[in-house]
């Protein structure tokens, strides 16, 4: 269990996103380094600054003392934003994960990585509530309520909200930036479009009432039926599109569509059409706002609209598209039968539907179970797909390719570790690479004898220091650890031999400065 030393009393503030909690206790603390801090909280040097979920999160709860890991989940990440639509075990499953030592597929599994709407890139705050804030609470955090994709405005104080730049690039990614004074500035007001209030007002419900129920995709599928029959935008048993697409155009602007990913189109794939049809996959709350708020105008309650979901049964309401049954006498029945099975001795089923269909419908409407069954026996077995890729080639290639990477960057002695991912990174099928490597034994082969260990990265990475670095204490072990980014905790032993050799060897050091005093010179 890791114990933190400094700062236990600390507690999360009112609606303080989690990632802002754990950047306020590196501040207190005075822990510079990122990977000091995660050691101190988590017991572990691999955890990655996440906005959006984190996991590990009763090892954290342990290390404080005073803080719940359900309360941290509810109160201070956005999974309330996605809990309530996605199924209850999958739900379970997130939860479990957050709060455990393993968040492998959280993202996955919670449906973030998979959604339309834009991903939170950014941090983002309102310096009118950061003023309020250090009134208040003598120092400034960021706010859940401020990193909802959906809206770029304060509603309560009506200013655009400012952000950080794009925190993962140039930012270690163990790192927690704070909310400091110097993020100071001058509100800038901000027209409140009816969308900004509406998107505001649900997310504030969803991040509110953690205790919703989660409809499965079921439900979903009869809540969106039930609610496009009750409004007749239906053509029979079938969703009439045309009518939904113009009521929610009607409501949202384009721009406004466009911006989040949810610009509509009459394309089978497009997000509104698979909405109102059989659920597959989970939506994300901001679709499920922008429908029902479009449907629903005045009425609209996000709240009321998952109860509604909940109460819905479970399996696909089935709909008999026959809607006669055609009573024939039986002599003319079996006459139809005996034709249809002449038409079957010489063509599949699909070719003879396709060439007799008044054949076909007579006997549809007469004895459909009958043509059913006698249909799957002479249905036509289709090969399997013969695999046209030829994958020795393929390993040829690729070996090739992964050879002039290695010719390309041998030189390069600050390039990063050319483990077996990096090297796979470098070609163009990546994805293939890594899918269908058991295919490709050149490959697999090459990677093995050729990807870079950790004791040579590290001797590659000490080897540049004292080829590059000007600094007259380069050649003392302490701080050639140091500026080379290694620690002896860290370094292996072959490492360690390597710098052993160095440091005994007078030779090697008197010739290390001549070389620097002659480079010198030259420049």
């Amino acid at each position: 269990m890791s114990q933190l030393s400094c700062n236990t009393d600390l507690t999360p503030l009112p609606d303080e996103l989690l990632y802002s909690f754990q950047a306020r206790i590196g501040l207190h603390g005075a822990i510079l380094s990122p990977k000091s801090l995660i050691e101190r909280l988590y017991n572990n040097r691999n955890i990655a600054a996440s906005l959006v979920y984190s996991s590990h999160l009763e090892t954290l709860a342990d290390a404080l003392n005073h803080v719940n890991a359900n309360d941290l989940i509810n109160r201070h990440t956005l999974f309330p934003l996605a809990a309530p639509f996605i199924p209850e075990e999958r739900c379970l499953q997130c939860i479990t994960r957050m709060k455990s030592d393993n968040g492998l597929g959280l993202h996955l599994a919670s449906g973030y990585a998979a959604s339309k709407i834009p991903k939170l890139k950014e941090l983002r705050y309102c310096p009118a509530c950061l003023e309020a804030q250090i009134k208040q609470f003598g120092e400034p955090y960021w706010m859940r309520s401020h990193q909802i994709v959906g809206t770029d405005v304060c509603v309560f104080h009506e200013c655009t909200l400012e952000s950080i730049a794009d925190i993962r690039k140039g930012q270690h990614r163990h790192s927690f930036l704070p909310a400091t004074m110097r993020h100071r500035c001058t509100a800038r007001p901000a027209h409140i479009q009816p969308s900004d209030r509406l998107v505001s007002k649900a997310c504030e419900q969803l991040l509110s009432n953690t205790d919703l129920s989660s409809p499965e995709l079921g439900q979903w599928t009869n809540y969106y039926k039930h609610l496009a029959r009750s409004l007749d935008a239906t053509k029979g048993i079938y969703v009439d599109f045309e009518t939904l697409k113009c009521m929610i155009s009607d409501y949202w602007s384009p721009e406004w569509l466009k911006r989040y990913n949810l610009s509509l189109s009459d394309t089978q794939s497009n997000w509104l059409h698979c909405i109102f049809r059989k659920h597959r996959k989970t939506f994300s709350y901001l679709e499920h706002i922008v429908v029902n708020a479009a449907l629903l105008k005045g009425q609209f309650n996000i709240v009321d609209c998952i109860n509604n979901a909940a109460i819905q049964a479970k399996s696909l309401r089935k709909y008999n598209s026959v809607s006669t049954v055609v009573m024939l006498p039986t002599a003319l029945l079996n006459e139809y039968k005996a034709n249809w099975l002449r038409c079957l001795q010489t063509q599949s089923p699909k070719f003879a539907r396709a060439s007799h269909p008044a054949l076909y419908t007579r006997i549809y409407r007469a004895d459909r179970q009958w043509l059913i069954a006698t249909n799957k026996q002479y249905r036509v077995k289709r090969p399997a797909p013969s695999d046209n890729v030829d994958w020795e080639k393929r390993d040829v290639n690729t070996t090739k390719s992964l050879f002039r990477v290695i010719y390309s960057s041998e030189d390069d002695l600050s390039r990063p570790r050319a483990s077996k991912r990096w090297l796979m990174y470098q070609l163009p099928n990546t994805s293939t690479v890594e899918k269908y490597i058991r295919k490709m034994p050149l490959t697999l082969l090459f990677l093995n004898r050729y990807a870079e260990s950790v004791t040579e990265y590290q001797i590659r990475r000490i080897t540049y220091q004292l080829l590059t670095n000007p600094h007259r204490h380069i050649t003392r072990r302490w701080f050639l650890i140091r500026a080379a980014g290694l620690s002896d905790a860290r370094i292996t032993l072959i490492t360690k031999l390597f710098l052993n050799g160095l440091s005994t060897s007078q030779l090697s050091e008197n010739l290390f400065f001549q070389s620097k005093i002659s480079n010198n010179k030259g420049s």
